[in-house]
């Protein structure tokens, strides 16, 4: 729930045996890819640009836009079917670097892994609120997250702890019952 992840301040690790580095960037996470992309040239190898969302920064950086051979612009990242044509032209040995909010990093991730890509060819840098939403193992429904570590679930009334445990097929995490705590039905 913190702004800012771990995964957000460290560097990319560069893969030296690829063919092709692309990275997926949005506004928050341009400035901090710029050493990793110098890294990435430094290995001999193209790295293609792909600023993510509406209004995706520009690189106003003539050394950064001499590093890069290719700039591609994907506005809407639910746009599944233009980048999974997008990435299944890519070549084999073709690694991702995406420096994005965490909900369009897993999107990004999702379409990457459903064309054929390996999970250690996709590295994230998440930006934002990791998770969205929380799942209630007392009546399984799905509730909204907010800031709060602890969340009210809007079906049983009762109080969930917010978890790291994420379900991909939920796009949710799981959330523990807290104990000794009232139902809303129970409150005066």
């Amino acid at each position: 729930m913190t702004e800012r992840s771990l995964d957000s301040l460290s560097p990319f690790e560069i893969r030296r045996r690829c063919r092709k580095h692309l990275v997926f960037v949005d506004n928050h996470g341009v400035v901090d890819v710029f050493p990793d992309v110098r890294r990435m040239a430094a290995t001999g190898c193209p790295v293609e640009w792909n600023l993510v969302g509406e209004s995706a920064g520009e690189t106003d950086d003539p050394c950064i836009d001499a590093l890069i051979s290719a700039k591609r612009s994907w506005p809407h990242v639910g746009d599944s079917d233009a980048l999974r044509m997008y990435l299944e032209h890519q070549p084999m040995g073709t690694h991702l670097y995406i420096a994005a909010s965490w909900v369009s990093a897993r999107s990004l991730a999702r379409i990457a892994e459903m064309v054929g890509y390996a999970k250690e060819d996709i590295q994230i840098r998440g930006y934002g609120q990791k998770y969205q939403k929380v799942f209630c193992i007392a009546c399984y429904t799905i509730n909204p997250i907010g800031d709060a570590p602890t969340v009210i679930c809007r079906q049983c009334g009762k109080m969930i702890s917010v978890s790291d445990h994420y379900s991909r097929r939920l796009d949710a995490v799981l959330g523990y019952l807290m104990l000794n705590n009232k139902t809303k039905k129970e409150n005066p």
